[in-house]
């Protein structure tokens, strides 16, 4: 899929993506629109722009890496901690008095697991690397804020389904975590 991808925005990204711009430098910006979409999370389009930049930062900073050959480990950890950053601060910063705090518990839990997970599967010497169902997870959590950001009665309801299947996508994103470091203590 990645390699799908890469190759259909290779040639936008290159010509539009000044070379000056490094893919972490996206990553960073995805996480300093945090403040501003504190800042304006009244204002409903305004606060959906920032979280759409957001989203385009996320999605091209690993193509950007990759078309470049500019990849690396600390940039893989700065992308993680980039979206963990935004949307984790955008929940609880932004969303709180509209997301039952259920919900925004079962995240933050989740989460936390799936954070204290990458280190473990650093030092059994298992990839340490997102799978499908964390950029899942990650894209409906974003696509959940924006709702509940617009602060139409209805979209806010729809988002807490959303906010639902985030958290199913967390749990299958943890569950193969956890295969994959059991798998490793088998071999």
């Amino acid at each position: 899929m990645a390699q799908f991808f890469d190759k259909t925005v290779s040639r936008p990204l290159l010509l539009l993506v000044p070379d000056w711009v490094h893919p972490n430098h996206l990553s960073i910006l995805r996480a300093a629109l945090l403040w501003p979409l504190i800042e304006v999370q009244q204002q409903p389009h305004l606060a959906v722009g920032v979280i759409i930049a957001s989203s385009i930062c996320d999605l091209l900073d690993g193509p950007l890496a990759r078309i470049r050959k500019q990849t690396s480990r600390f940039g893989a950890i700065l992308d993680a901690a980039s979206d963990k950053i935004f949307v984790l601060g955008a929940l609880i910063f932004t969303c709180w008095e509209l997301v039952p705090i259920s919900i925004i518990g079962g995240i933050l839990l989740l989460d936390l697991m799936l954070i204290a997970g990458r280190p473990i599967k650093s030092r059994l010497g298992v990839t340490a690397k997102s799978n499908a169902w964390g950029a899942l997870k990650v894209w409906t959590q974003t696509v959940a804020i924006g709702l509940v950001l617009l602060r139409e009665q209805s979209l806010v309801a729809f988002a807490n389904v959303v906010f639902f299947l985030a958290i199913i996508f967390a749990f299958c994103s943890l569950v193969g975590h956890v295969r994959d470091i059991l798998r490793r203590k088998q071999s």
